[in-house]
């Protein structure tokens, strides 16, 4: 499954990215997330604190800057490559995935499959000059996960818009994938695609810069902010989960689909 989603993804002309498994925290807090709510939901649920050489709240007070969470793929990956960076206008838009690994902490742990804390996923990001080449960049990769889903042959899955009033401070757009769980008798969150414009760039200091008319060559003297879409589109135990409680016979046997 994962071999057919970054096939998928690749044919449409993505750049295939390898998140690292750690990042530092502060490129967590420029994405907009709060670290320390993230190691307290991490601990309720009794699992090892995620800082490095961090095992209290004094200590992550005074050092979490230096310290290293633990998120696999995601945006915090491909954020932290791109901290502090200066892109060519030449070189823009960027489009990049990556499949493997993603570690993050749940609320809830008794939903099996549908609530992994370390799950196979598929995440995608880009980059662009402008607020409106961003929302190009929203629509194709939107366009690109419905398809992927399509491909995957799931059971029935939910695409929402989600309202101006539950968007996250980070994120001007954002929509969210469902898929549809026979043994629950409801729909679980599969993934989700935000457009964040240049909040993260701002906080992260990713910038573009383009050519001066006045010197006849490429200069940062002229740089500007890029906008950046980006979503951990798909998670694979849940579309796993999802399959198995779909395609299982009387006699407790599963005869999953063949996937091309």
């Amino acid at each position: 499954m994962t071999r057919v989603a970054g096939s998928h993804l690749r044919a449409h002309g993505l750049q295939q990215f390898v998140c690292p498994d750690m990042v530092k925290a502060f490129v967590v807090e420029g994405c907009g997330f709060n670290v320390c709510e993230m190691l307290e939901m991490e601990n309720k649920g009794g699992a090892q604190n995620q800082m490095k050489n961090s095992d209290s709240e004094e200590n992550l007070g005074k050092s979490r800057d230096h310290n290293l969470l633990l998120t696999g793929v995601s945006c915090f990956g491909f954020a932290a490559y791109l901290t502090a960076m200066n892109i060519q206008d030449s070189s823009l838009p960027l489009k990049y995935y990556s499949v493997g690994r993603n570690y993050m902490p749940v609320k809830n742990k008794e939903l099996g499959l549908y609530s992994a804390s370390q799950a196979s996923c598929a995440a995608m990001f880009g980059v662009a000059p402008s607020a409106v080449a961003a929302d190009r960049i929203f629509d194709e990769f939107l366009s690109i996960t419905l398809s992927l889903y399509k491909k995957l042959r799931t059971v029935p899955f939910r695409v929402v818009q989600v309202g101006a009033s539950n968007l996250r401070l980070m994120e001007a757009k954002r929509v969210d994938f469902y898929v549809w769980s026979a043994g629950f008798g409801s729909y679980f969150k599969l993934g989700e695609l935000r457009l964040c414009n240049d909040y993260i760039s701002r906080r992260l200091a990713i910038q573009h810069y383009g050519s001066d008319p006045g010197k006849g060559e490429d200069s940062c003297s002229n740089k500007n902010y890029v906008y950046t879409v980006d979503g951990v589109i798909i998670k694979f135990p849940s579309i796993v989960a999802s399959l198995m409680e779909s395609f299982q016979s009387k006699d407790g046997t599963c005869s999953m689909p063949k996937f091309n």
